[in-house]
């Protein structure tokens, strides 16, 4: 719930993080101190406040976290990175961008366990990085998981790696499946 809230109402978003920071656990819970922060970094991206979205990142230290909030720090950290490397001109501070997410991909791919959502962000990687080929064999095996969570994620990515392949009818198709998906899912 609070996810559609930060990409609905960045405001309201940063007000339920203000509530969260002034209760008690916040002095005294370290993860939860680590998911509000990240959280209004994640807000400030969708913002459009990316230089701020980033200081706050970069005034968390990952190593001292939770297994499951090291994934948050870098899944949030990646797309900061990336909405910056997506929105800059300049050559140099897009290339030290874009060398900063292959690190944080393969900080997440390190963290996340086998399965699904694992070969997904392996597929996007390969993708960012021109490798249509790569990323559909490792998504190849887990296109027909019907009822998985994560089916449409893997479907967006399976979209992009035809549109990188110039398989325009498969790459429509795929996006298809997903609006699909969408609808279903809208009405529940």
């Amino acid at each position: 719930l609070y996810d559609v809230l930060a990409d609905f109402d960045g405001r309201m978003a940063l007000k339920v993080l203000g509530r969260m920071e002034s209760s008690p656990q916040y002095a005294t819970d370290r993860d939860l101190r680590a998911w509000v922060n990240l959280n209004r970094s994640h807000v400030y991206g969708i913002m459009g406040l990316y230089h701020k979205a980033n200081s706050i990142t970069g005034g968390i230290n990952p190593n001292t976290l939770s297994k499951e909030e090291q994934l948050h720090y870098y899944q949030v950290s990646f797309e900061n990175y990336a909405k910056i490397a997506e929105y800059m001109s300049d050559i140099d501070v897009v290339q030290d961008e874009e060398k900063q997410m292959i690190v944080l991909f393969d900080s997440i791919i390190a963290l996340q366990p086998e399965g699904m959502g694992r070969a997904i962000t392996m597929a996007q990687k390969e993708v960012y990085l021109g490798n249509a080929t790569d990323a559909e064999e490792i998504l190849n095996p887990y296109m027909n998981a019907s009822g998985h969570t994560d089916m449409r994620e893997a479907r967006m990515v399976m979209a992009h790696i035809y549109q990188l392949q110039n398989r325009r009818l498969d790459y429509i198709y795929e996006l298809a499946r997903v609006a699909t998906y969408d609808i279903r899912h809208a009405s529940n």
